[in-house]
């Protein structure tokens, strides 16, 4: 049995208890990888039923809920890369996947699209408008 035990400034207990049969394996791997692990493991599950919403299978026929879950695996691996890439330095870079969607991509725009580019309106006073600018830097180095 492995326990961790930790009490902060404020005097607030944390305790957490592995019960393992691995004998060989050292307390500090079992809590890290095995027990810590399992638990990102499940938070990205989270992410992707809760933030995403892919748990939404109301079509009739099994291959289109199929590709509607393909869909939202899709979208799973863009808001890892935008959390993972483009969010790093930022409030957001360690936010859940439906405060990202709240916060950063359901904002009021006005879009002005004409054939060589697209013009994004936003709020004069939005709160993550630098994400934004980041974004336009990197896609237009992109495109270059």
């Amino acid at each position: 049995m492995i326990c961790r035990v930790v009490v902060d400034a404020l005097g607030h207990l944390d305790t957490r208890y592995i019960v393992t049969s691995f004998e060989e394996s050292g307390a500090q791997y079992l809590y890290d990888v095995v027990y810590c692990g399992r638990g990102n493991a499940e938070l990205y599950i989270k992410d992707h039923k809760n933030g995403l919403k892919s748990d939404r299978a109301s079509c009739n026929k099994a291959t289109a809920n199929q590709f509607r879950f393909f869909l939202h695996s899709a979208a799973y691996l863009f808001m890892h890369s935008l959390r993972d890439n483009l969010l790093r330095a930022t409030a957001l870079a360690t936010a859940q996947f439906e405060t990202i969607r709240l916060r950063l991509l359901k904002c009021a725009a006005i879009v002005e699209s004409s054939a060589r580019r697209v013009i994004f309106h936003l709020p004069q006073h939005f709160p993550l408008k630098e994400i934004y600018r980041c974004a336009a830097t990197v896609f237009a180095v992109l495109r270059a």
